[in-house]
């Protein structure tokens, strides 16, 4: 295939790239930054419908995986607006320009596993506005809106479009803005010296963390052998409290630290998602690979 991959300035992408190249295919890029050093790369606006179009064109692509995205809940909601013209018009602005220059595509819609809230139950379907388990975050709305754009596409236009619901992922160079990364930079920090105590919000949280590496070869199985108007979830299942997510860090570090709690860093309980992966699992074959233990050793060692 020759695969479009939007938000190529961003941390999935990279290892994205290599996940399809090792595996025969052809790859072109987009991001709105003016230069990233990445295969083919395009500097195009989600938000301009027309470049879009002309981007498309341009790249001849037969697929596509979109995760162009505002992607940092804390950024959206500093700027609602600037959030859902990307995240929702800007995918809109996509598949339109696949359905009119490429029709017949491959398109995989990279959600979230945050539409089904913070529910411990099993999860079957996205949380509403009446749901009372998870206050929607703005980048939630944005990316339940986007499904239900790239399902009307596979529906009623000539796109293949499917969705992908990925819980959380990490892994090396990924920005600190996210918690693992934060707290291994902290880590390191403490470690060389250079500090003495980790500041994080609360940690009374459990969550389910799967390696980056793992993701991306989800994203390229469904993209190969997924069906049309299907919803994927991707998730390691292996739940762990922050609390020993944070000792596995000190302890890979060679540290014993105490942790400070910020209050701007608090957050919303986070309890464990547990999501239904049978469909990538049993139909597709996926599997995750790396463990967390080899996650947060790859990351310290990076």
């Amino acid at each position: 295939m020759r695969v479009l991959i939007t938000g190529a300035g961003g941390f999935v992408a990279r290892y994205l790239v290599d996940e399809l190249q090792a595996h025969g295919h052809v790859v072109s890029t987009t991001d709105i930054l003016p230069s990233v050093d990445l295969p083919d790369y395009h500097q195009a606006d989600l938000c301009d419908q027309a470049a879009m179009r002309t981007l498309v064109r341009k790249a001849a692509p037969n697929a596509c995986v979109h995760l162009g995205a505002i992607s940092f809940v804390p950024d959206g909601d500093r700027d609602p607006s600037r959030l859902l013209a990307i995240n929702i018009g800007g995918t809109v602005n996509l598949l339109s320009a696949f359905d009119q220059e490429s029709p017949g595509s491959n398109f995989l819609f990279v959600s979230t596993a945050q539409v089904y809230g913070c529910s411990p139950k099993k999860c079957q379907e996205p949380v509403t506005t009446e749901s009372p388990v998870y206050p929607l975050s703005m980048y939630t709305i944005s990316k339940c809106a986007g499904e239900k754009a790239a399902l009307a596409y596979a529906m009623y236009r000539n796109v293949r479009a499917m969705v992908v619901r990925p819980g959380n992922h990490t892994g090396p160079g990924q920005t600190p803005k996210f918690l693992i990364p934060s707290l291994v930079s902290q880590a390191k920090r403490i470690r060389d010296g250079e500090a003495s105590r980790f500041v994080a919000g609360n940690l009374d949280s459990e969550r389910d963390f799967t390696d980056v590496r793992d993701i991306v070869s989800a994203y390229r199985l469904i993209l190969e052998k997924g069906t049309c108007g299907m919803t994927y979830n991707v998730s390691s299942g292996n739940h762990v409290p922050l609390t020993s997510l944070l000792a596995m860090i000190q302890s890979q570090a060679g540290i014993n630290a105490q942790v400070d709690v910020d209050p701007s860093l608090v957050r919303n309980t986070d309890y464990s998602r547990i999501m239904d992966t049978s469909e990538i699992r049993d139909v597709l074959g996926w599997r995750p690979i790396y463990s967390l233990e080899q996650t947060i050793h790859d990351m310290i060692n990076e």
